[in-house]
């Protein structure tokens, strides 16, 4: 801050001694202007009105006005003017020269900007107009850029000094917090201000990035808490058959208890292998290779599939899909995601099921219906989460998987999922976006 502080002195200390000179410029020019006047007028004076005239008009203009004149004849004797001699520095060459003069009537050496120049019979003509009016203007200009900057620079340092105590206060909310979320209290969110200032924005965006952060974190706690529950069972399962292998010599029990571990580590790697998915999907891992494929075709397979199953619970799945859905996607996650929505449909649902495609103005609605009382409003969330089980003490079969892993493909696709109700029919709905259009090259 102090940096900032000497770098913006600097500036502005630049900036006035920039003003300064250029007025300086300015008057030095003005002072040319018109000692270049005070020659030509002179000079028109000798042109219209002869030698007599011209003297005439250098006795009245000495007298009357601050500035001087000096006419000398050929060798240097003076005729008529407010100076006793010829100066030394002056050369009558038409150069405009600052040159310090003292005339007949004045007390002490006066600086005057000149001309002079030689005239007809070898005559000199010096005009000089004074520059004591501009010179003090100069110097008062001076004087209050100085002032200015002595005045300026205890302001300085107290507007520093509270700009610094402001941005400290500020940035110590920040540490404060960030510290604490970095050892694990994840409740403190920075202070917004209202103020709408560049901190304002970075607290706002800081406190959306620790909510992702607690929340992903929380969500690790719970995906860890269950997953060893959910693995616990199995494991244990498979000890269990494997010291029955170890203890007994009869082959039944070794085919049983192979039949069992080998079920046991099936659910095993189903799990491990949703778990996969679900984490390639949330990372975006596989838009790469999207290819074209139409959802109407993957629900009238996926019908056809599964209605012999509904037909053996004496239920029945009908497709309303009259329209082509083109997008991009990955046909095999799709399908996945669909099927899951279906099963859990037919395990969890009641009546029939109704598979509806329909477009919106932004893409696509695909519906998955059935006739039951479906998920809780409250329990949306947590049926969304990995292992996100209704079932409190986990009796019910399943990993809680599914509904994840159709979220996280839907989110691959820049999808949606939601739920809707009425009285009669639970809904699961799944938003998936058009393909951009192409642009032409």
């Amino acid at each position: 801050m102090l940096l900032v502080l000497a770098l913006e002195m600097l500036v502005a200390g630049a900036i006035g001694l920039a003003t300064v000179q250029l007025a300086r410029s300015e008057i030095l020019k003005a002072n040319e202007h018109t000692a270049e006047t005070l020659l030509e007028d002179t000079l028109a004076v000798a042109r219209t009105e002869g030698p007599e005239g011209l003297r005439e008009f250098l006795t009245l203009r000495g007298a009357e006005t601050d500035d001087v004149f000096l006419l000398t004849d050929g060798s240097g004797r003076s005729l008529v003017g407010s100076l006793e001699s010829w100066p030394k520095a002056a050369k009558p060459d038409g150069v405009y020269r600052p040159l310090f003069l003292k005339a007949t009537n004045g007390k002490a050496s006066v600086e005057f900007g000149t001309y002079a120049t030689r005239l007809s019979g070898g005559q000199q003509l010096l005009v000089g107009h004074s520059l004591t009016r501009s010179n003090q203007a100069m110097d008062a200009l001076l004087d209050a850029f100085l002032l200015a900057a002595l005045l300026g620079l205890p302001l300085a340092l107290v507007a520093a000094w509270l700009v610094v105590q402001l941005v400290d206060a500020r940035l110590r909310n920040f540490e404060d917090v960030l510290g604490n979320f970095g050892v694990g209290e994840m409740d403190d969110r920075i202070a917004d201000h209202g103020t709408d200032d560049s901190f304002d924005r970075l607290a706002k965006i800081e406190n959306v990035m620790m909510d992702r952060m607690s929340g992903l974190i929380a969500e690790l706690r719970l995906v860890t808490d269950s997953l060893a529950h959910d693995l616990r069972s199995p494991l244990t399962r498979i000890q269990a058959q494997l010291a029955t292998v170890a203890e007994s010599e009869d082959v039944e029990d070794h085919k049983t208890a192979n039949e069992a571990v080998a079920n046991d580590l099936e659910h095993l790697l189903f799990v491990l292998n949703q778990m996969l998915q679900i984490g390639r999907a949330e990372g975006g891992v596989g838009r790469e290779a999207f290819v074209p494929v139409d959802l109407q075709e993957i629900l009238a397979d996926l019908a056809e599939i599964y209605g012999p199953v509904a037909e053996d619970a004496e239920r029945d799945i009908t497709l309303d899909a009259a329209i082509a859905a083109p997008l991009q996607g990955q046909p095999d996650l799709l399908a996945r995601a669909f099927a899951n929505l279906i099963e859990n449909a037919l395990h969890h649902g009641a009546g029939n099921i109704r598979l509806r495609l329909t477009e919106t103005a932004t893409g696509y609605a695909i519906q998955f219906a059935d006739e039951g009382a479906g998920i809780a409003p409250e329990d949306e969330a947590a049926a969304l989460r990995r292992f996100g089980r209704l079932d409190p003490a986990r009796r019910t079969p399943g990993s809680g998987l599914g509904l994840a892993l159709v979220n996280a493909i839907a989110h691959l696709h820049d999808g949606q999922l939601q739920f809707e109700r009425d009285e009669n029919s639970f809904a699961v709905v799944m938003t998936l976006p058009k393909p951009a259009p192409r642009t032409k090259a």
